[in-house]
Parts: structure tokens; sequence; C-alpha cells
């Protein structure tokens, strides 16, 4: 129902007119960084080039140093560049180029993939397009609210006024190659031996970062709602015309197993078999809850890594690199 089809799930074959991805392994945990990064950069350059000889329909040609970290899913890495990424999504370019990114975090831009098919229009029109992460509702009076919603809970965004018009007609998909979690105390995990992390200013434990990735090497693609959002008049009233600032959201749900060792909720993880239904503006809202649900168990792998991911400033494949 949810679109994966087992807890090995790999995306479909080209030749069935369904997107592909790549189907193969990241490579074990313990490797380095650098190793793994480049290892599913190849693998995926072959998927992008399957795709691009496959018969597929055309469907379109400032943040702190510190942010908190018990936001789920609060920071990721997105490192893939965009024309690829436009191959992967069979979408349109993208129009403005972000660079990679190893601690993506709120209020930073980040790449998003949507439908832009007029109605009644059959075909879809998918578009990758930058946008600022952290969903700004088109009534708010002003940006910062974005900041404290870079999240919406799939239980209750249909419902949530900030939430609820971008779920019926403006939902889009967010491409990472993996995120970051930080484990809650009560989980009482053991801790890594050579990086005890010891206690914060208030005398609490301080949290582990963990990096979660696909175990096949794919992308993770998180469900997501956007909105555009027009800046007020110089009197502060509401207006509907000018250059819009679009932002983003990435839905959330309870975990599965392998989240719930550090975590008690997760991103939403969309299979490619549920990318078309997700994405049509046309959908009935009321028929996608069966998509918002927890990974299959298997899909999923982690590692402790540096805490140096807690500061947004620090950049670089060492973020991902496992800690011994």
């Amino acid at each position: 129902v949810s679109g994966w089809r087992d807890s090995n799930s790999r995306p479909p074959d080209p030749q069935s007119g369904a997107l592909p991805g790549c189907a193969t392994a990241r490579g074990a945990p313990n490797a380095s960084a650098t190793a793994v990064r480049t290892h599913q950069q190849e693998r995926r350059t072959a998927a992008f080039t399957l795709i691009a000889n496959s018969n597929l329909p055309n469907q379109g040609s400032g943040t702190q140093e510190r942010l908190p970290c018990h936001l789920m899913c609060g920071r990721f890495v997105a490192s893939s560049p965009p024309d690829e990424l436009a191959k992967y999504f069979g979408s349109s370019p993208a129009e403005e180029q972000l660079g990679e990114s190893f601690n993506v975090a709120p209020t930073s831009k980040v790449y998003t993939v949507r439908d832009l098919r007029a109605r009644g229009q059959a075909e879809p029109e998918r578009n990758l397009a930058a946008m600022r992460w952290g969903l700004v509702p088109f009534w708010a009076k002003d940006l910062k609210i974005g900041s404290r919603m870079i999240n919406a809970r799939s239980e209750t965004a249909m419902t949530k006024p900030a939430f609820r018009q971008a779920f019926k007609r403006r939902r889009c998909l967010i491409p990472a190659d993996g995120f970051y979690e930080w484990a809650l105390p009560e989980k009482k995990l053991p801790v890594v031996a050579g990086h005890e992390l010891g206690l914060t200013k208030a005398g609490k434990p301080k949290k582990q970062p963990f990096f979660i990735y696909r175990e096949d090497g794919e992308l993770c693609v998180f469900a997501g709602l956007w909105e555009r959002w027009f800046p007020p008049d110089p009197d502060g009233e509401p207006v509907s015309e000018g250059d819009p600032i679009e932002t983003c959201t990435i839905l959330t749900c309870g975990p599965n197993k392998t989240m719930q060792k550090i975590h008690d909720r997760m991103p939403v993880l969309l299979a490619p078999g549920s990318w078309d239904q997700w994405l049509d503006p046309s959908s009935d809202p009321d028929s996608l809850g069966d998509l918002l649900v927890p990974a299959p168990e298997k899909l999923l792998s982690m590692h402790p890594v540096p805490t140096a991911v807690n500061s947004v400033r620090n950049q670089g494949p060492d973020l991902i690199e496992a800690i011994r």
C-alpha cells in the first residue's frame, strides 16, 4: 500500500515506464565517507545513463551557527548535482544552482521536485526547484515562522492551518543523500569508546549524532509540502503579486524498528512507485494517508558520527564518517 514492495525494495525497471533509481549497494557502514560517496556517485551515474537511454515519457523539459538538534528531521546531506537530480526524477532542470552540502540546516535552500501540470493536464510536468527549507504559510506576516516549520507531522498536516492548503495541491519530493539524527537520552545507547560526549552547560548528557542512509545506495526521497509566500507591502498588508519566496517542509511519521533505536520520529520516505500519486495536484488528499508510513525496517542503516555536525558551519564528507 505504501509503495514499498518489500524491505529490500528497488526502483522499478525503466522499461516499465516508471522512473528508476540506482539499485546498488552503498558500501559498508564503516567505510570512509569519501569511499562511500565515490561509490554512490559511480553507481548513480550508471543509473542516470540508463534513464537517459530508456523510453520514458517526457515529463518536462542565513542560518545560525548552532540550531536545535532535537528536531526530526533537522539536518541532512545534499551532495548530488542538480543535473543528475533532474535526470533521476525526470524533471526539468533547476533554474538556481546550489552547491553540495554535508550539513543542510533549516532556512537553507534545498532542491525539491514538484509537479506543475495545469488543471486537466494528463501528463506530469516535473520541475526541480530550489526552495527555502522551513514552510512559510501564505498568510504569515514574515519569514520567521519558517524556522519552526521545517517538519510537519503527517498525522495532522492535512488539518493544521499552516499546512492544509499545501497538502491539498502543493506536495513535493525532497531528495537527500542521507540525514542526521541525535539520539534521545532516554534511549540509553552505549557510549562509543574514546568518544565520550560529556555534559551540556546545563548538566544534561549531550546527544550522540547519527548519520542515516539507505542501505541500497539510493537517495532518501522525503515526502514534502511547498508553499509560495509574498512579502507584505510597507504597511504590512498582504499582497499577491511580485516575486514570491518558495518554501518547503518535510513530513514525519512514527519510527520503524531501525529508527526506534535512537528516536521516536522519522521522515516519511516515498518509494518510486508512489512519486506520481504524491506529486499529482489532482490526487485526492484523503487517498494519500497510506503513503505516509514508516519505511521498511531493512531499508535504512546508520552509524554514529562526530559531533562536529552539531555546528552548521562545519561541512565536508568527514561529517558522515563513522566513529569507532
